[in-house]
């Protein structure tokens, strides 16, 4: 009997590792939204990240290019002067210079792997369209996105700059798997780009 109790226990364990029903259960190298960005770094670290503001200055992207099997950059958006590092948005970036196939290629692959991840709280949708930073119109991003009913997101994204592009801002073809709190999304909706 005992053991019968530790199998099933390990079995409704695993389970719970399997299936994502909350933002919170999907992290990226184990970073998650709502979270503090001190449990995972300290605040001298912390500060060597690179920042980059929202036009109006609210929040704040901080880069960092930790050694990852997965990705090639980590991205959290934290609120400006808030000292508890609050996380927001975590992303984290692959590069592909001038190889847009092969990025669509590991989108098609994560996605695959997250319509088995995620439960049937979670409504997927995509798009493909001009990237609006590019004004010759040449740059697109295609994406996939899974959208919780709390209406928080994750997002698989493929940004295809244009070579002129590229060359005048300095962006690279990429990836980004990004998690995306609810109210920080509303934010980005309504209020970060004016």
């Amino acid at each position: 009997m005992r053991k019968f109790l530790i199998f099933l226990t390990l079995i409704i364990s695993f389970q719970s590792w399997v299936k994502a029903d909350d933002i919170r259960d999907f992290q990226i190298e184990g970073i998650t939204v709502r979270d503090s960005l001190l449990e995972y770094f300290s605040l001298e670290e912390i500060k060597k990240f690179n920042s980059y503001f929202y036009k109006n200055k609210e929040y704040k992207i901080l880069q960092t290019n930790i050694i990852s099997d997965n990705y090639d950059s980590i991205e959290v958006t934290v609120k400006n002067g808030d000292n508890s590092y609050k996380i927001y948005q975590v992303l984290g970036g692959i590069f592909y210079k001038n190889n847009i196939k092969n990025c669509h290629n590991k989108q098609i692959e994560i996605d695959t792997e997250f319509t088995d991840l995620f439960t049937n709280n979670v409504k997927k949708t995509s798009w493909e369209k001009k990237h609006s930073a590019d004004k010759t119109g040449n740059s697109f991003s295609k994406a996939i996105q899974y959208e919780f009913n709390s209406n928080d997101v994750v997002r698989i994204s493929c940004y295809d700059w244009s070579k002129k592009f590229e060359d005048e801002v300095g962006y690279t073809d990429n990836l980004r798997v990004t998690i995306i709190d609810s109210y920080f999304r509303n934010w980005l909706n309504t209020v970060a780009h004016k």
